[in-house]
């Protein structure tokens, strides 16, 4: 599940900001979506945060299987182990 962290700034407004993921669709048609928080700290924002999609149909298979084990192993879901394999696919 992505969430939506977005705060807001007297100096910049609103800074978007997203954590999380989620799988979403049938086999073959499936859609990774992955939530990034900005990039900056209190004094500037270089970056707004932003969720990137990635689609199976466009990806192949085992593109968007390697892409979801990334995540998994960031999000602390995938022991390293299994990220190995899931790498060498």
């Amino acid at each position: 599940m992505i969430r939506d962290n977005s705060y807001y700034t007297y100096r910049h407004g609103l800074v978007a900001s997203y954590s999380g993921y989620e799988i979403t669709g049938d086999p073959g048609t499936r859609v990774l979506r992955v939530g990034y928080p900005p990039l900056g700290g209190a004094d500037y924002v270089r970056r707004q945060g932003y969720i990137v999609e990635h689609r199976e149909e466009v990806l192949g298979t085992a593109e968007f299987e390697r892409r979801v084990g990334r995540v998994r192993y960031a999000a602390g879901e995938l022991q390293y182990a299994d990220y190995v394999a899931t790498q060498l696919g």
